[in-house]
C-alpha cells in the first residue's frame, strides 16, 4: 500500500518516515520538541540537531536523520569517511612533525623534546577523530536497526507474513529478516507470535491473537437417575408389604 507525497505526490509505501523523492518527512517521531516543526534530524558534534531550528534532537524509532534514511549512503556516509581520512592524516602528520622536528633541531633535548610534542598532539587528535567516526557509524547503524524493527512490527501487526516476504518489504536479507521477525516475537511487548502453517510448511509472524481460548466445558452426565427411582418405589412397595 501507498500514499501519495503531499508534497510531491510521489508513491511513499505505508510506513515510510521519509519520501524517497523529494526528502518530506512524517510522523511525531520527527516532531522537534524545541521549535514543534517536523523535520529530520542531522549529526553535529556528537550527537544531533534539528535541522530547523539546530537544536539538540534525541534519536526515536521513527525519526529521520538526514542522509540515513532511507539509506546511509547521503549526508552521514561521507562525514564518517571524512573524519576517518583526517584521523588517518593527523596519524601520520605525528611522524612527519616529530621527524621534521629532529631535523631542524637536531637530536639533542630540546629535538627529541620538540618531537614528542609534536607527535603527541597530532596523534592525540587522529585518535579523536578515529574515536568519533566510529561512534558515529555505531550511533547510525543502531537508529538504522530500530527504524528497521519498527517497520517489521508495524508489518506484522497488519498482516501475517513468511520470513521471505517480510525480507522482500523490508528490502533486507532473509536472515535479517527473520534475526528481526525473532526478536519480536520473543519479546512479549510487541504482541507478535510465530505460528507454524503445517500445511504450507513455513513459519508465519503476525499479531498475536487476543481472542480468549475457548473454554471446552465436559461433556454432561447421560445418568438421568431413572435407575435410583425405581430402586425407591421398590423399597416403597416392600415396606407397605411388611406391614400389611
Amino acid at each position: 500500500m501507498t500514499t501519495p507525497c503531499p508534497t510531491c505526490k510521489f508513491a511513499v509505501p505505508d510506513g515510510a518516515v521519509k519520501c524517497p523523492q523529494c526528502g518530506r518527512v512524517f510522523g511525531e517521531a520527527n516532531r522537534c520538541p524545541h521549535c514543534h516543526a517536523i523535520a529530520s534530524a542531522r549529526p553535529s558534534g556528537d550527537g544531533f540537531v534539528c535541522v530547523a531550528c539546530g537544536k539538540p534532537r534525541k534519536l526515536e524509532p521513527g525519526t529521520s536523520v538526514a542522509g540515513v534514511s532511507p539509506g546511509p549512503e547521503g549526508l552521514v556516509a561521507p562525514r564518517r569517511r571524512g573524519l576517518r581520512v583526517l584521523g588517518g592524516l593527523a596519524l601520520a602528520m605525528a611522524v612527519l612533525g616529530a621527524a621534521t622536528a629532529t631535523t631542524i633541531f637536531g637530536t639533542g633535548g630540546l629535538g627529541i623534546a620538540m618531537a614528542i610534542a609534536i607527535a603527541a598532539v597530532f596523534a592525540a587528535t587522529g585518535v579523536r577523530l578515529l574515536k568519533r567516526a566510529g561512534e558515529l557509524e555505531r550511533v547510525v547503524d543502531d537508529h538504522l536497526a530500530r527504524n528497521k524493527a519498527e517497520q517489521a512490527k508495524q508489518i506484522l501487526l497488519e498482516r501475517t507474513s513468511t520470513i521471505p516476504e517480510l525480507a522482500k518489504e523490508l528490502g533486507t536479507s532473509e536472515s535479517e529478516a527473520d534475526a528481526i521477525a525473532s526478536k519480536l516475537a520473543a519479546e512479549e511487548k510487541h504482541g507478535i507470535h510465530a505460528e507454524l502453517d503445517e500445511h504450507a510448511g513455513v513459519v508465519r509472524f503476525g499479531r498475536k491473537s487476543t481472542v480468549p481460548p475457548v473454554r471446552v466445558e465436559p461433556p454432561a452426565d447421560d445418568h438421568d437417575g431413572t435407575e435410583d427411582e425405581a430402586r425407591d418405589d421398590e423399597a416403597r412397595r416392600a415396606e407397605r408389604e411388611r406391614r400389611t
